[in-house]
């Protein structure tokens, strides 16, 4: 439904900011049958359209990525986040934690941890 009203949206020219962008991607997180090409499309086209990350951007797409066991995706986000001087909260946080357990990276685990 979601997917419908971002189409809608598009096809009237409406302008998207980070919220409308974060709203879409948080339908994704809760659709965890979601297609990880689909976000990386919305991802890229907020890059386009130079539409700023925020750090619930972050958040969600760390998750899905979490959920998909994309942990090196996952590792490129931290690292965006830290480069754009983003801090971690508590979620992003457990979300890396469960993204390094689930694909058996525990020495990342361990780092995120000594580096937080």
């Amino acid at each position: 439904h979601v997917l419908k009203l971002w189409k809608t949206m598009k096809d009237n020219n409406v302008k998207l900011d980070t919220k409308s962008y974060n709203m879409i991607l948080q339908a994704h997180v809760q659709n965890k049958h979601t297609f990880v090409n689909r976000v990386n499309q919305i991802s890229s086209e907020m890059k386009a359209n130079n539409v700023t990350f925020d750090i619930f951007t972050y958040q969600h797409l760390i998750r899905l990525f979490s959920i998909k066991k994309r942990v090196g995706k996952v590792n490129a986000l931290h690292k965006e986040m830290q480069e754009q001087q983003i801090p971690v909260n508590g979620i992003i946080f457990m979300d890396l934690i469960n993204a390094f357990a689930k694909s058996e990276t525990i020495d990342e685990a361990e780092k995120l941890v000594i580096d937080t």
